[in-house]
């Protein structure tokens, strides 16, 4: 009772601050652990559009496939947490297009606690900040070069590309934010625009810049670094998922990008998470493994 008593106290300490927030118990069943439903706020109902009633009881997973997030095992997260301390993350959830610092607590090895804080608006509010101070750069200094944003694409240039890896390494350092890049580039784009003709060329970059900026979530960063090679910054995301972003990539191409005479557009490319370096080593990494997946044929990013 005293263990309720404590994990109650904490349940209305979040519900004081208006956020999500419900605690659960670790069940075992057939050799399996898996979190079932205690608690939960209104401030959780909304966020998840299910009613507590479909939620007690139940185990988290019935909110996980397809709605909640897959990348994000509850059971894993929890096994490592110490009684009576707190673990705090941050991490991206797809079906909300939130980003989230996620609170933990422990109250047992059976009795956990977790609340949620939307901070996807100071996320945003460190890119925009960026850009605001480059935009202040290019009026000060009157270099026209400076500006953000690629002309003929409508994405962001290598300029800014390079600035926002750096400041995805800085944030890495701080907060151990993970990050992803991966570096695409259309296949024979020269014999493209000999082919079809400069204007074909220009509208096949449109086109494919608007297919990175669908299939890409509201914290990403695409850019056109020149030519017809591209990069997309995946914020809070590890080499693994953003292997699952690749996917969605090829398949919205195989969809939308096709020749006048009906043949697929191909691509190549390259991915990395950070290891050390700062931004014009790792997209030099990025380009010299790309050359290199070339002779592995065709559509190959690794």
């Amino acid at each position: 009772m005293l263990g309720l008593e404590k994990i109650q106290d904490k349940f209305d300490m979040f519900e004081n601050y208006y956020l999500p927030v419900f605690y659960a118990e670790l069940i075992t069943e057939d050799d399996k652990n898996f979190l079932v439903y205690k608690k939960v706020n209104e401030k959780f109902e909304e966020l998840v559009f299910i009613s507590k009633e479909k939620l007690l009881n139940q185990p988290i997973y019935i909110i996980k496939e397809n709605e909640w997030d897959v990348a994000l095992n509850w059971e894993e997260v929890i096994k490592d947490i110490e009684c009576n301390e707190y673990k705090i993350f941050q991490h991206y959830f797809e079906r909300f297009q939130k980003f989230m610092r996620v609170y933990i607590y422990a109250d047992s090895p059976e009795l956990f606690l977790i609340s949620f804080e939307d901070i996807t608006y100071e996320k945003q509010f460190r890119r925009i900040l960026i850009e605001k101070n480059r935009q202040i750069d290019y009026l000060s200094s009157e270099l026209q070069n400076k500006s953000d944003i690629d002309i003929a694409t409508g994405v962001y240039n290598y300029q800014f590309a390079v600035e926002n890896i750096n400041e995805c390494i800085t944030l890495f350092e701080e907060d151990g934010a993970d990050f992803a890049l991966v570096f695409f580039n259309i296949m024979d784009f020269s014999n493209i625009n000999a082919k079809y003709g400069y204007e074909f060329g220009d509208s096949l970059l449109r086109e494919f810049a608007n297919v990175l900026i669908d299939v890409t979530r509201k914290i990403d960063v695409v850019c056109r670094m020149y030519a017809d090679k591209f990069l997309v910054i995946y914020n809070n995301c590890d080499i693994d998922i953003a292997r699952i972003m690749i996917k969605k990539v090829v398949i919205e191409l195989e969809r939308k990008m096709k020749f006048p005479n009906g043949d697929v557009v191909n691509i190549n490319g390259s991915i990395i998470d950070y290891d050390t370096g700062d931004a014009n080593t790792l997209i030099s990494k990025l380009e010299d493994k790309a050359n290199e997946n070339k002779k592995l044929g065709l559509n190959i990013i690794m």
